[in-house]
C-alpha cells in the first residue's frame, strides 16, 4: 500500500468518527478537545457570546478547581467589557452591568431579577456548559448541581436552568458512549428522558433541586407549567422524530422549534447530533463529510438561533467523535486566538480532572 493510499485510509477513518485500524475510540482527551472546538464553530468566524462566556466557565474551574460563583460571575463581567459586541443578548447587557456595580458581591442577584423576578427562560447558560460537563465528566449529579448553580448567575428560570441542565448530561452521555460502533439514538434519548423525569415535578412535588433551591440564600424556584414546558414531553418527542428517517425540516422546528429560548432550542440540538449520527442519508451534506461538519451543517439548516443551536450541535459531535472528526476547513473559518483557546482550555479541564 502506497504513502498516499495509506494517509487516505486514514483520513477516512478519521472522518467516521473512529480508527478502525485500531479499533478504539477517540481518547478522553481528544473527545475534551472535540467538545471544546466543536463549541466554537457556527455560522460567523468572529467568535460571539456563546464562545466567549464557554471560554469564561472554563477559564473559572480551571482557575479555582471548583464551581465558584462570584470568579465565574467575574469572569463573565470582565470578559463583556472587554469584548462588548460579540451580540449579547440586551438581558444579559443589564446583567453584567449590574453585577459590575456590587462587584459580583450577590452573583445571583442581578439574574434572579430579570423579568420582573421570573429570571431568563433564554438558551444561554446551556449554550455555555460544556466545560461543566467535562470538568464533571464521571459524575452526573455533580455536574446537574453545578449546572444548575452556573446557570442561576444569569439565568434563573426553571426552563433555563433545567435546559442547560439537559444538554451537560447529553454532553456527559456522548463523552463517554462508545463511538466506534453505531450510535443506539433511542437509548441515547431515553436516558436523557430518564434524568430530567428525576428533576421535573409537578408543583405539590419536590424537585431533586429542593433542597438548594429553598435554601433562604438562594433564589426560589419559579412557578412553571409543566405540563405544557416540560424537557421529558420534548425528549418524548424528539424520540419520535428521530423513528422518521424523511421527517422535514420544517416539521422539526415545528416540534423542537429554532428559538432563543432553552425550550425550543436544547433538544433540536441534541436531535440535530442524533439524526446525523443516525443516519448520514439524513443529513444535509452526505456521508463524505466529517460526522462532526456533518451535525452542525444540519442544525444550521434548520435556521432561527443558528449560532448557539449549531454551538450545542457541535460541542455534543466533537465529544462524541473527538477532535480528529473537527476538520480544520471548519476551524479555518473561525477566529484563530479561538481555535488556540479552546485546544488550550480543553487540555486543561483534561488535566485539572486527570491529576
Amino acid at each position: 500500500m502506497s504513502e498516499q493510499t495509506t494517509e487516505t485510509s486514514e483520513s477516512a477513518e478519521i472522518m467516521n468518527g473512529k480508527n478502525v485500524v485500531t479499533g478504539k475510540c477517540p481518547s478522553l482527551a481528544s473527545r475534551f478537545r472535540g467538545c471544546m472546538l466543536g463549541s466554537l464553530i457556527a455560522p460567523y468566524k468572529a467568535y460571539t457570546d456563546d464562545t466567549a462566556m464557554t471560554f469564561s466557565v472554563a477559564q473559572s474551574l480551571i482557575n479555582k478547581n471548583r464551581f465558584d460563583p462570584q470568579d465565574m460571575a467575574k469572569k463573565f463581567v470582565d470578559e463583556f467589557y472587554a469584548h462588548p459586541r460579540r451580540g449579547y443578548a440586551s438581558s444579559m447587557t443589564d446583567v453584567f452591568k449590574a453585577l459590575k456595580r456590587d462587584d459580583c458581591k450577590d452573583p445571583y442577584g442581578p439574574g434572579r431579577l430579570l423579568y420582573a423576578g421570573r429570571g431568563s427562560y433564554g438558551n444561554g447558560s446551556a449554550m455555555r456548559i460544556a466545560p461543566i460537563a467535562l470538568f464533571c465528566h464521571s459524575n452526573a449529579e455533580e455536574a446537574m448541581h453545578i449546572a444548575y448553580k452556573s446557570s442561576l448567575i444569569t439565568h434563573a428560570n426553571e426552563l433555563g436552568y433545567n435546559g442547560a441542565i439537559l444538554q451537560c448530561l447529553a454532553i456527559q452521555k456522548a463523552l463517554h458512549t462508545d463511538s466506534s460502533v453505531p450510535l443506539d439514538v433511542d437509548q441515547f434519548s431515553l436516558y436523557l428522558q430518564e434524568k430530567m423525569a428525576t428533576i421535573e415535578k409537578n408543583e405539590d412535588q419536590p424537585s431533586m433541586l429542593n433542597s438548594f433551591l429553598h435554601n433562604s440564600s438562594q433564589p426560589r424556584r419559579t412557578t412553571i407549567n409543566m405540563t405544557k414546558s416540560s424537557y421529558v414531553r420534548k425528549l418524548q418527542e424528539m424520540r419520535h422524530l428521530l423513528k422518521n428517517p424523511t421527517v422535514s425540516a420544517e416539521k422539526v422546528v415545528d416540534v423542537l422549534g429554532h428559538f432563543v429560548s432553552a425550550y425550543g432550542s436544547v433538544c433540536t440540538a441534541i436531535y440535530s447530533f442524533l439524526r446525523s449520527a443516525k443516519d448520514d442519508s439524513a443529513s444535509v451534506g452526505g456521508s463524505s463529510e466529517s460526522p462532526v461538519q456533518r451535525a452542525i451543517r444540519y442544525a444550521i439548516s434548520l435556521g432561527g438561533d443558528t449560532d448557539t443551536i449549531a454551538n450545542m450541535t457541535g460541542a455534543l459531535a466533537g465529544a462524541y467523535y473527538g477532535h480528529e472528526a473537527v476538520p480544520p476547513v471548519l476551524l479555518a473559518h473561525c477566529e484563530a486566538e479561538g481555535v488556540e483557546q479552546a485546544i488550550e482550555l480543553a487540555d486543561c479541564l483534561y488535566q485539572a480532572v486527570e491529576k
